[in-house]
This record gives structure tokens, C-alpha cells and sequence, in this order.
């Protein structure tokens, strides 16, 4: 999930889910969390996931059934803390993969620590480096998921009692720039790297897939603009679908057809035949992503059994056809000695 779809999933998540009040979460597996959301028209669960291979976030009124047990002592750690809160407000940061929930002790339930009536659940949903963090108001870290101590990463470390610090911006955010910082950041282009490239090193918020559709659109627009206007023309409409939320959710099939979820169409970057999925809110379409990418792991799966035992079978075979080819050459030299005591 890049950070235009994050946004996408965030717009929804702040119209549908303030108010709610969580129930009893449970864990997947140790980086999967599920929040059964209470007050709201109709039961809902919000699925966050910061699995490395699937970071993906949504809301669905299907109970999501658990595969595998999560640590036992995070999970009551968690439960502890967030039983009975409310939602108040979702926080999107900007050109981040970050979303921040903001939770209030509900004074008539029970279970919650009063000495923390106000918290903060912190989802990135940043691949490997994906986390799902819960702090008090004053940013201590009550619990986490994964646990980043100083030897992992000298920058930024997650441990229990820490004061949480958002992930250091390295790169330049993109609504900072107008045409004469941006024409000023393109001079630094020597060629080294392909354009794609050097727009993602450089500026906050496109992976990619985002930053080759700019590229693509400015290339189309290079006769109306000019080589060096058109890029900027093009980098603008991409930001004025962030700034203003003008997403429509689908699934693409870009390069090898391989599925994405999309924030908006990438008619200019994609060259696939299969055409676009597209869906009434961000979160059907990373439901239905998630579905998608877990039957092509069971896919993978049960192909690499298969040609595990395919090998296995191979190598038996090989080790016997050796066996019988030792036992034919002795055969051979016993007929030929016989033949010689003949004579």
C-alpha cells in the first residue's frame, strides 16, 4: 500500500469508524491485529496487518477467521489497554504510511488503565519496517508488535517506556515544493539513474509504480508543455489527487501483470491486457487484494511442495538408475570372466 491509498483507506476510516468503541481484539499470528469495532450501525472488525509480505489495513463486516494464535502476552497486553476505548478521531499524516488513531477511556466500562484515559494507536503500514504501536497521550510506548531495540536500528528504536518519535523524513515532502524548488530539484538529475528513480529517492511518498505514471504522463504532455514544464505539469496532477482526495480505489495489473492497489488509474504506467478492478471504497479493494495475494501464496505453496517432491522423486530415480547401471557393469564383468574360464 503506497501512501495515496493509505490516505484513501484513512478518508474512510475517519467518516466510518469515529465513535466506535473497540471490543475483544485478538492476534493472527504475532503481526496481524484484529479490532472488533462496537456503536456502529453494523458490527465491523478492522484488520491491520504489518506482515512484511502483506501490510495491508481495511474494514469489513466479515469476522476474519484466525489462522494461527498470536502471542499470547502481547495479546492481553493490547486487550488491557484498548477493551472498551473509544475511536475519537483518525489522524492522517501527510505522504505517510502512517495512520493514528485516537483513543479516549470510555468511563462507563471497565478494564482500562485509568492512568492512561487518553491513547494513541499508531499503524505503519510500511512493508518489512511495518508496525502497530500504542502509546499513551504523552507518547510512552505502552505496546507494540514488533519491538525495535538499538542494535536493529540506531535511528529510531520501539521499546516499552520509550517516548515514541515518528520515522525521520529523508527525502523532500511533496506539497513543500512549487515550480522553482521543483525545477531546482530537477537540475540535481545528472542521468546516473533513470528519472523513475531519481523521483523516488528524492521525493517523499512515491514508490515506484507512482513515480514511472508521472514519468509516463509527463512524456504524453511533452509536446502541449515542453520536456521541461511537462514533468512539473504532470507531478502537479499527481499531487492534486493526494491533496484533494480524488481517489478511485481499484485493483491494476501493471508489468507482468502483477495486482497493485491503485488510489487512481495508472492509464499512462500500466501495460497490462488484464483491465482494472475498480471498487466503491478503498476498503473492499484491499480486502479483496488481500484474498488475491493469499491464494497466489497458496498458490506458491503447493507448487513449491509439488516440485519438492517432484525432485525428490527425481533423485530416487537417479539414485537407482546408478544402482542398476553398477549392477549391470558387474553382470557384464562376470559374464566376461566366465568367458575367459571357458577358454
Amino acid at each position: 500500500m503506497d501512501s495515496f491509498f493509505v490516505k484513501a483507506i484513512g478518508m474512510e476510516l475517519q467518516a466510518k469508524i469515529t465513535g466506535a468503541k473497540i471490543g475483544k481484539l485478538w492476534l493472527e499470528g504475532p503481526f496481524r491485529l484484529i479490532l472488533p469495532l462496537l456503536n456502529l450501525k453494523e458490527k465491523a472488525y478492522l484488520y491491520c496487518s504489518c506482515l512484511p509480505s502483506l501490510p495491508i489495513l481495511y474494514l469489513t463486516e466479515k469476522k476474519p477467521l484466525c489462522k494461527e494464535k498470536g502471542p499470547e502476552q502481547t495479546e492481553l497486553l493490547l486487550r488491557k489497554y484498548l477493551t472498551g476505548a473509544l475511536i475519537t478521531d483518525v489522524q492522517l499524516i501527510d505522504m505517510e504510511r502512517i495512520l493514528l488513531f485516537h483513543l479516549q477511556r470510555d468511563t462507563q466500562g471497565q478494564g482500562f488503565p485509568s492512568e492512561h484515559p487518553k491513547m494513541r494507536l499508531i499503524i505503519e503500514i510500511m512493508g518489512r519496517y511495518g508496525n502497530i504501536i500504542l502509546t499513551s497521550d504523552q507518547d510512552k510506548i505502552l505496546a507494540a508488535l514488533r519491538y525495535v531495540p538499538a542494535y536493529k536500528s540506531r535511528y529510531r528504536q520501539i521499546l516499552l517506556g520509550d517516548i515514541y518519535k515518528f520515522p525521520p523524513l529523508l527525502k523532500t515532502a511533496p506539497h513543500t515544493l512549487d515550480k522553482t524548488a521543483f525545477f531546482e530539484l530537477q537540475k540535481s538529475f545528472d542521468g546516473a539513474i533513470s528519472l523513475e528513480k531519481f523521483l523516488q529517492q528524492k521525493i517523499a511518498g512515491l514508490d515506484p509504480a507512482l513515480a514511472a505514471e508521472i514519468c509516463c504522463r509527463a512524456k504524453d504532455k511533452k509536446k502541449m508543455y515542453g520536456e521541461k514544464d511537462a514533468l512539473w505539469e504532470a507531478f502537479s496532477e499527481i499531487v492534486h489527487i493526494y491533496q484533494q482526495g480524488l481517489f478511485s480505489p481499484r485493483i491494476c495489473y501493471l508489468k507482468r501483470d502483477t495486482a497493485r492497489l491503485c488510489p487512481f488509474s495508472f492509464e499512462h504506467y500500466a501495460h497490462s491486457t488484464i483491465p482494472d478492478r475498480v471498487f466503491t471504497s478503498a476498503g473492499k479493494a484491499a480486502e479483496h487484494f488481500k484474498h488475491i495475494q493469499l491464494q497466489q501464496n497458496d498458490c506458491k505453496s503447493l507448487q513449491s511442495l509439488l516440485l519438492q517432491k517432484v525432485r525428490q522423486s527425481l533423485t530416487r530415480l537417479k539414485s537407482r538408475q546408478s544402482a542398476l547401471i553398477k549392477d549391470q557393469q558387474k553382470a557384464d564383468r562376470a559374464e566376461e570372466y566366465r568367458q575367459k574360464a571357458d577358454i
